[in-house]
């Protein structure tokens, strides 16, 4: 008889696909490989899950922000979210959409860093 060292999820992770899986495991992944040609943008919003069209909704985005640690979004605010993440107002969260979400929220990181009010002290 043969006896086979059992492994665990993250030894076999690159083998893993759908539910067995979580967002941050593949943020992680993805983070750790070097890739020419490649938009991580793109590939989130590809891991979101799009529908049949090709576009998220509030929910796929609420579901990134909570597996990211970012917060908890209430399903009262969903509305709200879709249109904060629906930069162009047609009604779905298009790729270019999901983009310029990034791009803000981006922004918005770069911007917490800096120190507030930075004054000269004369002595």
């Amino acid at each position: 008889f043969f006896f086979f060292k059992q492994k665990t999820a993250y030894e076999i992770l690159s083998g893993l696909v759908g539910s067995e899986m979580c967002i941050r495991d593949r943020y992680n992944m993805i983070k750790e490989t070097k890739f020419t040609n490649f938009d991580p943008i793109e590939q989130a919003y590809k891991e979101l899950g799009p529908d049949a069209n090709g576009n998220l909704d509030a929910t796929h985005i609420k579901r990134l922000i909570e597996a990211l640690g970012l917060g908890t979004i209430d399903k009262k605010d969903l509305p709200l979210l879709q249109e904060v993440a629906d930069a162009d107002h047609d009604g779905v969260i298009t790729i270019e959409d999901f983009k310029a979400l990034a791009q803000e929220m981006a922004e918005h990181k770069e911007e917490e860093k800096k120190p507030e009010n930075l004054s000269l002290i004369h002595i």
